[in-house]
Formats: C-alpha cells, sequence, structure tokens
C-alpha cells in the first residue's frame, strides 16, 4: 500500500475491457494489440502467473476479456 494501489481482479478485469475496448474501436492506431508490463519481473523479463493471494484468477481475467471464445 506504500503507493496506494490496489488489487483486485475485479479491478483489472475492467481496465483489460477498457483496453479492449479501446483496440476495438481504434485498430488502425493499436493493431488491436497491447501489453500487459511488470507483472512479476523475475530477471526483468515479465511472467504473468499465479499469484499466492488470487491463485489463477488474474490470469483468468485476461483469459475471460481476451480469449477466444
Amino acid at each position: 500500500m506504500h503507493d496506494n494501489s490496489v488489487s483486485a481482479p475485479e479491478l483489472f478485469e475492467q481496465h483489460l475491457s477498457r483496453a479492449k475496448a479501446f483496440m476495438d474501436e481504434n485498430p488502425q492506431k493499436t493493431m488491436k494489440m497491447g501489453v500487459i508490463c511488470a507483472w512479476n519481473e523475475f530477471g526483468e523479463g515479465s511472467y504473468i502467473e499465479p499469484t499466492k493471494t488470487f491463485q489463477m484468477q488474474y490470469t483468468e481475467k485476461v483469459k475471460k476479456v481476451f480469449g477466444t471464445q
């Protein structure tokens, strides 16, 4: 809480949904691509992985918003 950030899967999903909507509405500017950066920075490799507190909830939100159906 040193930077007043809040970690919640529901908020993360909202951010992902807004980003996807922007990419879909602006394909010429975004090429319908985005970057999720600095999730976990193991050796600056930036890995997306489960967390102790929320297990797979964050990765499931990525799948829910961007996964193919």
